[in-house]
């Protein structure tokens, strides 16, 4: 009965068009009708039932069951190195991403995995995980600022000088 295969709905499939087959009068118990007689348009989880009458009054039934994969990731960021502040001596931040199977950051130095991110510019940062069924997530971290960094020059005859 089912023409795609699919059973369930995930946060990247939102409903599932069904195709019956064989002669007769179709009725279902839920649903959308679909664009023919034999199809049906279903948005939620549940069992179903087709029941098929044929000419010589005769019927047969058959059931499907939907079931849903819709519970989103719980994205995170854990620091690698480096804490959240930018210094003169911590020039780089380094974190990684966990909660799903796909990471997509908006900004930053990619890392050895997908997951992981450095950062050398002050800024906030945002990753969106995505789990195995579509749904998605997102995090932020917060890079506060680069501290003052100076460098003293001396001079002859105790002179300083400090550039701005």
């Amino acid at each position: 009965m089912n023409s795609t295969g699919l059973t369930e709905f995930t946060c990247d499939l939102l409903t599932i068009q069904v195709n019956a087959t064989g002669n007769g009068i179709y009725s279902w118990n839920g649903g959308v009708a679909g664009p023919e007689p034999e199809d049906r348009i279903f948005s939620t989880a549940g069992t179903y039932t087709l029941t098929v009458t044929a000419t010589n009054g005769c019927t047969d039934t058959e059931d499907i069951v939907f079931t849903q994969s819709i519970d989103p990731p719980i994205a995170g960021i854990t620091k690698l190195s480096g804490g959240t502040e930018l210094t003169c001596t911590n020039t780089l931040i380094m974190v990684a991403a966990f909660g799903g199977n796909f990471y997509a950051w908006d900004g930053g130095i990619p890392g050895p995995n997908p997951e992981d991110r450095s950062f050398d510019t002050p800024g906030t940062y945002t990753v969106t995980v995505t789990a195995h069924n579509g749904c998605t997530d997102t995090e932020s971290i917060v890079h506060l600022r680069i501290s003052f960094c100076s460098t003293v020059h001396c001079k002859p005859h105790g002179q300083m000088s400090l550039p701005v």
